[in-house]
């Protein structure tokens, strides 16, 4: 969990800051920290709010560095780019929780299908016969 966290987190600020990433690195490693998430059954808000939690720093720390200048543009695409990667951790985290539960309704039928055929070998096998 610790290493999945720590090079997410590491992936999306240097997505967030614009830096080249190589196509999928950002999406595979923010996966990995959602499908977690979405296994311990956290809410959606408390699986992708980790990444709206960005935005405060960014006013904090940077937007005073880009206040009355040219670069607020720059500024601007960074707090899209955590838009966007939140809509891609929420994307992900329903798509998590939908594979859980289709995983769970597949092993109800299982079970369901076992039961009925082991009730129709009951009532098919006439009493006093061996099996």
């Amino acid at each position: 969990m610790g290493h999945a966290t720590e090079k997410a987190v590491t992936l999306m600020v240097a997505a967030i800051c614009g830096d080249d990433m190589v196509d999928g690195e950002v999406e595979s490693a923010l996966a990995d920290l959602i499908r977690v998430r979405a296994i311990q059954q956290f809410t959606p808000e408390q699986a992708t709010g980790i990444i709206f939690c960005v935005k405060p720093i960014l006013r904090e720390e940077i937007l005073p560095m880009y206040a009355g200048q040219e670069g607020f543009a720059n500024y601007l695409a960074m707090e899209s780019r955590v838009d966007s990667l939140c809509l891609m951790a929420f994307r992900m985290y329903s798509e998590d929780r939908e594979r859980m539960h289709m995983l769970k309704v597949d092993e109800y039928k299982r079970r369901y299908a076992q039961i009925i055929r082991r009730a129709e070998m009951i009532v098919d096998r006439p009493a006093g016969e061996p099996e």
